[in-house]
């Protein structure tokens, strides 16, 4: 016969994890213990017989009925399985496969008593499931066990006193608890506790257990006697324990690597006999998640109090139910900067305490699964602290980081207890910069004219068709300056280009550079009206370019090219060129890059590009991107250089580019990191291998693939560098570099030039080594300011999250702003250029107020944000834009949704300030809707999951609110599986409304199809 009672939540939490996978022996508790001699196995058995029916939990099982989970008690005992004549050199191989044995079935005690005999060895193993009991009972059940066959006791057990709580005793126990107010009030101390945080797993999921090695790595180090002493002495004196003090500094310490926010970490209880009731043999909640929030205004020791009483609430409260209590996610494959799943365990062993069997738990077996796991050791005289980590994750020299932040902040605690958090010591990089002398104005000009000058006749410029020497050059240069001083043109004046990349472009910017003439480059593709605003705008006071114009033409210079006067008078002194950028703003800014910025950067090129005396460059840049001053520099700089101008029409097939490479011996190719991506992944490994690749292949702009990234190594191995640079237009135009033959991992962005100083920031303080924050840049590379602007700040914030990962190496970690890019290319100016070039858009929108923020790792899902003159253009303004986006917006933008704004408020830096900018949508208002039947009440929910609408008028056009080919399929596939229907394409077309919609799909319920069909199809022509 069987007594049933209900489960324990815990072992509920087991109970699916079992089922979910039964062939998984990660929740296997196992004892293997090595006998001195044979033991009896009569006495054995008895002994286990006995033992098992005194405690109702070795002989539990458990089942499912009507969706709750029962134990069920039998009246028989647990049996002992004898294995014998096993050969000693294979005894260890069958211990592995014993204990790696499932319990598939828990419909039977999942519990085996082993009696495994060797040739000259035999064992005892006892082998459970978690759902039964955890590792310290297994301790008390073999106490039993010794105690019966050694002393053959079996009423007067020595290992378990007679006043605790039995099993069965202890579930009665836990269900009136969970009846109790004692219970309501844990409730609402772990939902106050945990309310700060985003939740999402189960805890249960986070602490499910693997081979250790197989994914963890381990650093170990010890804190001195004199530390301990200190640690000691403190710790008394505050009335913490040890256990605590640590539990404090690695909650700091964590903190100061996890964004500023406070982690959850899981203790396993080690020394539980000190705890009321919950000493009876069987599964109790053995980990305790403790969560310490605190401001950044705290003190160290207002941290240690609050985490001391962390840790007392947690024992207190340790019965809290697993179901009701949650832990952040792993972060295993994702690229953020919070650890979600710690363990921070302590075991204190006093003077001759063996740690052996604590490191081996942790080393040799079995661990819980998580991002990092901190184990300390207190003995007599010092305290070992090792951390196993998981290498997806955390990087060795993070670690190492994070060792020396701790040991700072343990001396802060002792030392200057009343520090606040905020103003703690960080362990900081150290920068290798090497501070730069101010240039001489004349060496720009000088270097362009030895560039200019040389003794050669070998050619300096070639589109392929044509090539210019050093005479040719020259030649062209007189006729352009000649221009320039027939029309006052000079250093104090501004020179907009936006024509196509040829000779004459080149030779117009040397023109500049020699005579200290500053230059901006207009991207040519932009609309003739946004060309004018930035003219005017940024106070440009001349402009080449061959669009037809209503300016004054002062001179053709050649064919189409033209240049125009504009009225504008200010100059800008030590000006060099100036770029435009959208930024995340959507409104193209002018980066001002001064003579002594460039040069700073051109002293850099040779060094760090590990550049020879004699280069062939091929460039396929857009002259309005950074790239083309990259080139440029590289062309200015190695005095006997080639550069090859590709044609547009060149760049399309990347077959073309591995051509062309060949036939010039191109040495040097600079390429925007979207289009390298399209090269690789579209052509052949065989080309890629035979291609007699450039010396030197450069990429920037985006984040690189390492799925591209891999196929490059394979196929080209050592015969060509690949250079990934980065930097932000304002510090001119490249701030660092990694040469990419040997790494394995996306992202690397490499060493800042030591030009340029750098610091990494979190909430405008420095954090440690290793921890991501934003970028910062400064030193003499970087620009004079935007537009009409002259910057103030000494250092740049890039916007740019980054990490370092080893000694001044970086990696991107993505973006402040979450700005957005797709292909190569900013989504912003896009949409942007986009409705300049519709009137009747134009005339509703207030100037500089777009900009975009991507909804879906999946799709190109993008808001834009839009302040209009007036609220009142909503609705038209709504209609235009989404004929817009079918008919002009290039598809790899995707999804776009609109929201108004009052206002788009911006940053110090002039950037749209994304935090603040939810607080600025307008709440349109609400549509009265009345639906004439339950189906467009049903059609309602569905169209707002997928177009992520709260309030849609049954009347209005699925296309006319964001509805996109990729939302069309997701629509059919929806309504066909909710409605058993078989919609197809044509259908959502020929009735894009809920009110269309419900009327077809209810006349195909009748089975009119036919018939109906086509009614509706005439009924929507005549409409």
């Amino acid at each position: 016969m069987k007594k049933s009672n209900i489960a324990t939540l815990s072992q509920k939490s087991f109970y699916f994890l079992n089922k979910s996978d039964p062939e998984s022996s990660s929740y296997n508790i196992g004892k293997v213990y090595e006998l001195n001699k044979k033991i009896n196995y009569d006495k054995l058995s008895l002994a286990i017989e006995q033992i098992s029916m005194k405690y109702s939990i070795l002989r539990t099982s458990f089942i499912e009925k009507e969706g709750e989970i029962y134990q069920l008690i039998s009246d028989y005992s647990s049996t002992v399985e004898l294995l014998t004549d096993i050969v000693d050199s294979e005894i260890e191989k069958v211990i592995q496969s014993i204990y790696e044995s499932p319990f598939k079935n828990l419909s039977v005690p999942p519990i085996r008593f082993i009696n495994l005999v060797g040739e000259s060895r035999s064992f005892l193993i006892i082998l459970a499931h978690h759902i039964l009991l955890d590792g310290w009972s297994l301790n008390l059940l073999l106490k039993e066990i010794e105690d019966y066959i050694v002393n053959e006791k079996i009423e007067n057990l020595s290992a378990i006193d007679s006043e605790y709580y039995q099993f069965s005793d202890y579930v009665l126990e836990e269900k009136k608890y969970l009846c109790s107010e004692e219970y309501r009030e844990d409730r609402r101390y772990w939902n106050r506790k945990l309310q700060p945080i985003e939740l999402t797993n189960p805890m249960f999921n986070s602490i499910s257990r693997e081979k250790l090695d197989s994914y963890s790595q381990r650093l170990e180090f010890k804190l001195n006697f004199e530390r301990h002493s200190l640690i000691k002495s403190f710790c008394e004196k505050h009335k913490v324990s040890i256990g605590q003090f640590l539990y404090s500094i690695f909650t700091i310490t964590v903190t100061q690597y996890n964004n500023n926010i406070s982690p959850i970490m899981i203790l396993p209880v080690h020394n539980r006999q000190k705890i009321e009731h919950f000493e009876a043999l069987g599964l109790f909640m053995n980990t305790i998640p403790l969560y310490s929030h605190f401001s950044i205004d705290d003190t160290f020791i207002d941290i240690l109090l609050k985490c001391k009483e962390t840790w007392n609430n947690g024992l207190i409260h340790q019965s809290f139910p697993f179901s009701e209590i949650k832990s952040l996610e792993s972060l295993k494959g994702k690229n953020l900067s919070q650890l979600g799943r710690i363990i921070f365990s302590v075991e204190n062993t006093g003077e001759n305490g063996n740690t052996d069997a604590f490191k081996d738990y942790w080393n040799l077996k079995i661990a819980p699964k998580a991002d990092l796991v901190i184990n300390s050791i207190i003995k007599e005289k010092n305290i070992e602290v090792n951390i196993e980590f998981d290498p997806n994750i955390l990087l060795v020299f993070q670690v190492e980081s994070m060792f020396k932040q701790f040991e700072i902040n343990v001396n802060t605690m002792l030392e200057n207890k009343t520090c606040k958090y905020i103003d703690s010591v960080i362990y900081s990089s150290e920068q290798n910069y090497k501070e730069q002398i101010h240039c001489n104005e004349e060496e720009l000009s000088k270097l362009v004219d030895k560039k200019i000058n040389q003794n050669s006749s070998n050619f300096l410029l070639s589109d392929f068709e044509n090539s210019k020497n050093s005479e040719d050059l020259k030649n062209s240069l007189r006729k352009i300056q000649s221009i320039f001083k027939l029309n006052n043109i000079n250093s104090e004046s501004t020179v907009g280009i936006s024509i196509e990349k040829t000779f004459l472009l080149y030779v117009i910017v040397i023109a500049c550079i020699k005579n200290k003439i500053p230059f901006v480059i207009i991207d040519k593709k932009i609309p003739k009206i946004l060309k004018l605003e930035l003219l005017n705008d940024n106070e440009i006071n001349f402009f080449i370019s061959e669009d037809i114009l209503e300016l004054c033409e002062v001179i053709n210079i050649k064919n189409d090219v033209k240049l125009y006067s504009l009225p504008n008078k200010r100059s800008y002194p030590d000006f060099c060129y100036g770029i435009f950028t959208s930024g995340t703003t959507g409104n193209p800014k002018l980066v001002r890059i001064s003579r002594n910025s460039f040069l700073s950067f051109m002293h850099k090129i040779k060094e760090r590009y590990e550049l020879t005396d004699r280069e062939v460059i091929y460039s396929i840049s857009n002259v309005a991107f950074d790239i083309f001053i990259e080139e440029l520099a590289i062309w200015l700089s190695i005095i006997d250089s080639i550069l090859y101008i590709s044609k547009e029409k060149d760049i399309h097939n990347p077959m073309n580019l591995i051509t062309k490479t060949e036939a010039i011996g191109a040495s040097i190719v600079s390429l925007p990191t979207s289009y390298w991506h399209t090269l690789v992944d579209n052509t052949p490994s065989s080309v890629l291998s035979s291609w007699s690749i450039p010396k030197k292949v450069i990429i920037g702009g985006e984040d690189y693939n390492v799925k591209s990234l891999i196929k490059w190594q394979t196929s080209i191995g050592s015969r060509g560098q690949l250079i990934n640079t980065y930097g932000p237009t304002e510090n001119s135009p490249v701030s660092s570099l990694m040469i990419l033959d040997n790494i394995k991992v996306g992202s690397i962005i490499g060493k800042i030039f030591d030009n340029v100083k750098w610091k990494i920031l979190q909430h405008n303080r420095s954090v440690p080594r290793g921890a991501i924050g934003e970028l910062y840049l400064s030193g003499t590379q970087l620009f004079d300011g935007y537009n009409t602007e002259v910057s103030k700040s000494k250092y740049y914030a890039t916007g740019d999250l980054v990490q370092e990962v080893d000694d001044n190496i970086l990696a991107f970690k993505g973006r402040v702003d979450k700005q957005i890019k797709i292909n190569g290319i900013r989504v912003s100016p896009e949409i942007y250029n986009s409705i300049l070039e519709t009137p009747s858009l134009r005339k509703l929108l207030s100037n500089y107020s777009i900009t975009t923020s991507k909804l879906n790792l999946d799709y190109n899902e993008i808001i834009i944000y839009v302040k209009l003159q007036s609220q009142n253009n909503e609705y038209n303004f709504k209609k235009e834009f989404y004929k817009l986006c079918r008919s002009k917006l290039p598809e790899y933008l995707g999804f776009v949704k609109l929201k108004f704004v009052s206002n788009i408020p911006l940053t110090r830096n002039g950037k749209v300030d994304i935090k603040k900018l939810k607080n600025f949508v307008i709440e349109s208002e609400k549509v009265q809707i009345t639906n004439n039947s339950s189906l467009e009440e049903k059609l309602q929910v569905v169209w707002r999951d997928i177009l992520g609408i709260q309030e849609i008028n049954p009347e209005e056009n699925f296309f006319d609110i964001g509805g996109s080919s990729l939302k069309i399929f997701k629509l059919i596939e929806t309504i066909n599986i909710k409605f058993n229907l078989n919609l197809t394409i044509t259908d959502i077309f020929e009735f894009p409304s809920i009110k269309l919609m419900a009327e077809f799909i209810d006349d195909k319920k009748i089975d009119k199809i036919n018939v109906t069909q086509k009614k509706f199809r005439s009924v929507r022509r005549r409409n």
